[in-house]
């Protein structure tokens, strides 16, 4: 899977810059690649962008990683269009999980959404909760008692 050309550092320095509301945001390292295997998703593209980044007038050099989620293409892309399913994950991210948090306090409910955008190439960029110790299971493995209740 090729990353697309919308997807690159200006687009990804311009949404850490109004995430953090720091216009001095610069990225100084960029790498993307994808963050699942073939036949894992078949509604989006999900990949994994690893930065380092400088903000304000600090001298250190900061690490991130962000989890970015495009709609696919081809036939997959009209049934995601046609059922709003974009949109809606959209819409839950920046309204709905942001109320949810502020109503239940700092308990980590989801990623936080960086940014978004349904026009012209519909993504939401996330935290990594890969960053905060969490990862992502084998499906076809299940979960084991303690997580499954």
């Amino acid at each position: 899977m090729d990353t697309p050309s919308w997807l690159n550092k200006n687009l990804i320095e311009t949404s850490l810059r109004k995430y953090f509301k720091d216009a001095t945001t610069r990225i100084v390292t960029f790498s993307c690649k994808p963050a699942i295997t073939a036949g894992e998703n078949y509604t989006t593209y999900v990949f994994r962008i690893s930065i380092t980044y400088f903000r304000g007038t600090s001298s250190m050099e900061q690490k991130m990683s962000l989890i970015v989620k495009s709609m696919r293409d081809g036939i997959m892309e009209g049934l995601v269009k046609e059922m709003n399913m974009f949109t809606k994950e959209v819409d839950m991210f920046l309204s709905i999980l942001p109320k949810m948090t502020e109503t239940y306090g700092n308990n980590v409910l989801s990623a936080n959404c960086i940014n978004a955008s349904l026009e012209p190439n519909p993504y939401l960029i996330l935290q990594d909760l890969c960053e905060l110790g969490y990862k992502v299971s084998e499906r076809q493995k299940g979960l084991d008692l303690e997580h499954a209740l």
